[in-house]
């Protein structure tokens, strides 16, 4: 059974590290007392998570067993592109503010769709259906910037490049998580997780 959870708040450089070491958990494929598989009989009653992840919705991705983590530990807001919208960071600022959450992870991926997208866009002037020319039009900052002849290189160059760009986002967004990083209680960082292994690559911390 896992013990009790608790709401006292983890440090930031704490709640990263428990990502990192559920990640490597998971690669090993090993599971932990704090598995998804395992419910917590009384989590109907609190969640306290340690970390917000912002990730992208592909169905290849899923953060709680990617960081092998039980329920109530992850709050998790996803987005085609994983991408800060005002409703992603209005979720974001209650998961740390109000639940407790200590680190924030914008999670991209290797092979993103949305990404592949917005460099069709960008390349080929590709313009897609319905409303998501307006998902792509958030991405295309990012490919831009690092916009290169190989196309291998240009994809995997604009999956970092947009998790950095959402990571500054965050970190300079105002009143509520600027004022927690600079107050020590919060932590914005970057990564990627690779489809292929499964392993999760810090990229950028603030």
């Amino acid at each position: 059974m896992n013990p009790p959870k608790t709401n006292t708040p983890m440090h930031p450089d704490e709640a990263l590290a428990k990502l990192i070491a559920g990640n490597k958990r998971y690669m090993a494929g090993f599971d932990s007392p704090d598995s998804f598989k395992f419910q917590d009989p009384g989590i109907e009653h609190h969640q306290f998570p340690y970390a917000c992840i912002l990730g992208c919705a592909d169905s290849r991705v899923s953060p709680e067993h990617t960081f092998d983590e039980s329920h109530g530990n992850l709050f998790v807001t996803r987005v085609a592109g994983n991408f800060v919208t005002p409703e992603i960071l209005g979720s974001l600022e209650y998961g740390t503010a109000v639940l407790g959450a200590s680190v924030i992870l914008v999670l991209g991926h290797s092979g993103c769709g949305a990404v592949n997208a917005a460099i069709k866009a960008v390349a080929s002037k590709a313009v897609f259906e319905g409303h998501i020319n307006q998902l792509i039009d958030s991405l295309v900052p990012a490919v831009e910037e690092v916009r290169h002849d190989d196309h291998e290189h240009w994809k995997s160059e604009a999956v970092i490049r947009n998790v950095s760009q959402n990571v500054s986002i965050l970190t300079s967004s105002e009143p509520i998580l600027k004022k927690r990083i600079e107050n020590g209680l919060l932590k914005v960082v970057g990564g990627v997780y690779n489809l292929h292994s499964g392993e999760v690559s810090i990229i950028k911390s603030c």
